[in-house]
């Protein structure tokens, strides 16, 4: 349960940061991070399955999210400068 939290945790920070691209190395990494901790608890292959799914799923997820979150704050920001008035435009003119 812990690994899938830290798992959207990560995956929302790299939607903010980075392309889709960036999932493949990471996923890679937490799938030999999961496997090895699998096999030191002495996990049976379905619950290594299980695990491996719900990382790369939690990865995913937490990507999409932290992509939508920093669509949605590029949008706010942008509406916010483009409906502000400069000073340039006003005191050219005269």
């Amino acid at each position: 349960m812990i690994i899938i939290l830290i798992g959207i945790l990560v995956g929302a920070v790299l939607g903010l940061r980075f392309q889709v691209f960036v999932l493949v190395p990471v996923s890679c990494g937490a799938l030999a991070i999961v496997v090895v901790e699998g096999i030191a608890r002495g996990d049976g292959l379905v619950q290594l399955a299980l695990a491996l799914a719900g990382t790369a799923i939690a990865l995913q997820v937490g990507y999409a999210l932290g992509s939508v979150v920093g669509s949605l704050e590029a949008a706010r920001v942008d509406h916010g400068k483009a409906s502000r008035p400069t000073s340039a435009g006003i005191s050219g003119s005269v």
